[in-house]
């Protein structure tokens, strides 16, 4: 079953007009970070660490760019514009680093939202009623982050996402996001 949830990430130049850039947010990048999250299935239990690299948030053209690709013609057109825009860090899983491709942060709330063209993993995928990997080619991570790097989030590891009125829809190939504990690397 697919359980799709509504985000205020605002990968959508509507959602972002409610909550501008925070002045001067490009001064406190480059920026790493450390994420763990615990996945639990009938298998058992298991924990995974992120290293979350940003270089800097993405440039207010190519915001709008996959912005306007989601909106006028949806997922079929953002991934290929989003995929196609400069790597602005990384996400690593063991040996493997993922390109972010999307960055943004909201002022109302300290609140990082990044993006990559790539899903990172597929939470279930190797159940015996897993459902089809392909049409989940990115994933999406929320921060709440303190001026220290200190927080929470979700990730929806591997994603797709939908246009909606009243903001972006993100649908994830897992159950549920995975709640993220965040601190900033040493």
């Amino acid at each position: 079953m697919t359980t799709t949830h509504t985000t205020r990430c605002a990968l959508i130049a509507l959602a972002m007009a409610a909550f501008p850039l925070t002045a001067g947010t490009q001064s406190s990048y480059p920026k790493t970070l450390t994420a763990s999250t615990e996945v639990t299935s009938p298998a058992g239990k298991s924990t995974a660490t992120l290293t979350i690299h940003i270089e800097q948030l993405m440039e207010d053209l190519y915001f709008k760019r996959v912005s306007d690709a989601l909106r006028t013609n949806g997922y079929q057109r953002f991934l290929p514009a989003l995929r196609a825009l400069p790597a602005i860090g990384y996400v690593q899983l063991g040996e493997t680093k993922t390109e972010l491709k999307y960055a943004r942060e909201r002022q109302a709330k300290p609140r990082l939202v990044l993006g990559t063209d790539r899903p990172i993993f597929f939470v279930g995928a190797g159940a015996a009623n897993a459902k089809p990997k392909a049409g989940y080619d990115m994933a999406v991570i929320e921060l709440d982050i303190d001026a220290q790097g200190n927080g929470e989030g979700t990730i929806a590891p591997a994603a797709r996402v939908k246009y909606s009125p009243d903001g972006p829809v993100v649908e994830d190939y897992a159950e549920k996001p995975l709640k993220l504990t965040v601190k900033a690397a040493k």
